[in-house]
């Protein structure tokens, strides 16, 4: 009978560890400096329009920060997808920890904030929380149907009405106007749909 419950509590250890594994550690210790010493501002600035960035000194919405930061799992690999935004930690204004962050991700597609030394799985909290409840990045309503549908919609039209016309190629990332509302995510939506189109390319 012993034999058979040590048996048992191996095969525990052993799922326990898979599950560990496939999951990411939920929760970790990296951002902990964030309440032990005084951080003076959090930085987020959008990696598409240089000019689009916020700097939160508020020490209410940086405690926010830190807590959805803490708890984020820490995996193994990032998403393949660019980085929609630069999140900087400033201990000084020396001394500062940068992380790329892709918003708006699904768990299973990989790390969503990262930089070279360390990968998480951030809640969308960051997102739904912090970046979009400041006024000056808040998208357009209904940007996404306005924007890529509209798009989609005028290349159908084109592709249609010229049919001799070749193949035709379409480029949003120097989009200027758009640049600071685009994100990964999206972008690769609307690419799959404009690759599906007859003669029409995603550049």
């Amino acid at each position: 009978m012993r034999r058979v419950k040590s048996n048992f509590i191996v095969i525990l250890l052993i799922i326990s560890s898979l599950l560990i594994s496939a999951c990411g550690i939920r929760g970790n210790s990296d951002f902990n400096y964030m309440q032990e010493r005084n951080i003076m501002k959090v930085t987020i600035q959008s990696t598409r329009d240089k000019s689009y960035k916020f700097t939160v000194t508020d020490k209410d919405v940086i405690n926010d920060i830190y807590s959805i930061l803490s708890s984020a799992s820490v995996v193994e690999e990032k998403s393949t997808l660019d980085p929609d935004y630069t999140l900087e930690i400033y201990e000084s204004p020396t001394e500062f920890k940068t992380f790329n962050y892709v918003a708006g991700l699904d768990k299973k597609d990989g790390a969503n904030l990262y930089n070279d030394d360390n990968k998480y799985i951030v809640s969308k909290r960051l997102d739904n929380d912090i970046i979009k409840n400041f006024a000056n990045i808040r998208k357009p309503i209904d940007f996404e149907y306005v924007y890529y549908t509209s798009i989609l919609s005028c290349i159908d039209k084109y592709v249609s009405s010229n049919k001799d016309a070749g193949n035709v190629g379409v480029n949003i990332s120097n989009d200027n106007m758009a640049a600071r509302f685009q994100i990964s995510t999206e972008i690769e939506e609307f690419k799959k749909k404009v690759n599906k189109l007859k003669s029409v390319t995603f550049m």
